[in-house]
């Protein structure tokens, strides 16, 4: 009953023209696994919205580590990704102790912005994914 969101993240990359920040567009998907926790939820055990946004920022936290682009890292430098628009389609509701998959990617990048897409699913038996 989650199971997908998508959400155009743009961030702001301060240092414009660095190149220690060399995020690349295009359909490399990265992915992150979520458990949902009894305080994420409400009294029905239906995840709390806000806690979606949450779960995208882990994924664009996770994302870069793999190449080498640690978030702490890169702030401790001067680089800062600041968030400037949100959006989110909900289209069902994760559940309590259900675990959610974060897709990211990048959807389009220069020196000053990156845009992450993200899709949440949660993966019921078989592979078989909840939409």
């Amino acid at each position: 009953e989650v199971e997908r969101e998508r959400a155009g993240k743009t961030g702001q990359v301060s240092g414009e023209g660095d190149s220690r920040v060399a995020f690349v567009e295009g359909t490399m998907v990265r992915e992150t696994k979520v458990r949902v926790r009894y305080a994420e939820t409400d009294q029905m055990g239906v995840v709390y919205h806000a806690n979606y946004l949450v779960w995208m920022e882990l994924g664009r936290t996770e994302y870069g580590k793999p190449d080498g682009f640690v978030y702490s890292e890169l702030e401790r430098e001067g680089i800062v990704m600041t968030v400037v628009e949100a959006n989110v389609r909900y289209l069902n509701a994760a559940r309590y102790d259900e675990e959610v998959t974060v897709r990211t990617r990048i959807a389009e990048s220069n020196a000053r912005r990156v845009v992450f897409h993200y899709e949440l699913v949660v993966v019921e038996g078989e592979g078989k994914e909840r939409r």
